[in-house]
């Protein structure tokens, strides 16, 4: 079962090599029933989502299918295992992250409105995912950081990511250059892009005069679109940001407000590319520090990082074959399907996985 929103969901659903039941869904009525949640002590993401007609789908479907398993998506859709709980079947739940931790991290940089709001959403969600922990058999996160040591039900099954076999050769710059890719409506990245501008680029091009900046995503902001300089050039859409990483001498990840893993810093890892994140981003994808990625936390770490690689291309080689190693080891199709199998095919009792708390 899938929410569909308009006509190219609907038909994005026959395409699926499996039949799937579409619940149509209107924007209108999914911020009333939010707001609704305001006073229900429900997670307003759940009750976004929370119509009469998916409760349906979802009783019909489990009474017509008899399934050995219910996999659920997300902590939206966590919520219909109320109405399915008399099922004998197995109940799992891929949650990709504990989403609560981003709506604290949100809650300290917004404004007062926006910060309540925030606030009650975490407080909300980290309840609600404290009973999905309890309650399902099978909880799977795609970082490590998530992982809970106490909760032997609780999986780490990354991503899954189409890694590259092949490219085309891409010659490096002529001149130093760095790129920073994601998608520039993002608050987190429009922060991370225009603190790099202003607290890092100037020193290092004190110190490495013909450095260049591509920030490459869709839709950039007004204030990143003004960046734009002889040293700093603003892409929005493009067709591949392959050829962007591969000529890039280096690429950087500095967002310090990010829950899960960064899947752009998984693609520059394993197209070869030498890359520089902040502690945070490193962390929440396992990756090690100063192996696979070179790690820079405060404006001094950054530009003695960035200028370090940038001055020695023997260095960047090793970083980028390091990480190149990393990504494809943890995010290959053999690793993460036996990551899965392991998570479905040997659930643990909630009895078992409650016995410590």
């Amino acid at each position: 079962m899938a929410a569909t929103w308009n006509a190219e969901d609907e038909s994005d659903l026959d395409r699926l090599p499996f039949p799937t039941v579409g619940v149509p869904m209107t924007k209108l009525a999914a911020v009333m029933r939010a707001a609704f949640a305001v006073f229900s002590g429900r997670p307003l993401q759940q009750g976004y989502v929370n119509s009469r007609a998916s409760r349906v789908a979802v009783r019909r479907a489990v009474a017509e299918l008899e399934p050995d398993l219910i996999y659920f998506n997300t902590l939206r859709s966590g919520q219909w295992r109320k109405v399915v709980r008399d099922t004998p079947a197995r109940m799992a739940i891929d949650l990709d992250e504990f989403r609560s931790a981003y709506y604290q991290q949100a809650s300290e940089v917004s404004t007062i409105l926006k910060r309540l709001v925030m606030k009650m959403e975490a407080r909300r969600m980290r309840a609600e995912e404290a009973k999905i922990v309890a309650e399902f058999e099978a909880v799977i996160i795609s970082s490590p950081a998530d992982l809970r040591p106490e909760h032997s039900n609780v999986h780490l099954v990354r991503s899954p990511h189409a890694l590259k076999t092949a490219h085309r050769p891409v010659p490096l710059a002529d001149r130093p250059t760095i790129v920073f890719v994601g998608r520039m409506s993002y608050a987190a990245n429009v922060e991370a892009v225009t603190r790099f501008c202003r607290d890092v680029l100037p020193a290092v091009r004190q110190q490495v005069p013909e450095v260049q900046l591509e920030v490459v995503g869709d839709a950039p902001t007004k204030a990143i679109r003004s960046l734009a300089d002889g040293h700093v050039r603003v892409h929005g859409r493009v067709d591949s940001v392959d050829e962007h990483y591969l000529s890039a001498w280096l690429s950087i990840v500095p967002v310090t407000t990010a829950t899960g893993v960064q899947m752009k810093l998984i693609e520059s890892l394993e197209l070869g590319v030498p890359t520089v994140a902040s502690p945070l981003v490193a962390s929440l994808a396992g990756a090690r520090a100063g192996v696979d990625v070179a790690v820079a936390d405060t404006a001094d770490e950054w530009i003695e990082e960035v200028v370090r690689l940038l001055e020695s291309p023997m260095e960047r080689q090793e970083l980028g074959r390091s990480g190149k190693a990393w990504a494809r080891q943890n995010y290959s199709v053999d690793s993460i399907t036996r990551a899965l199998g392991a998570a479905l095919l040997e659930p643990r009792s909630a009895a078992q996985h409650t016995a410590a708390e």
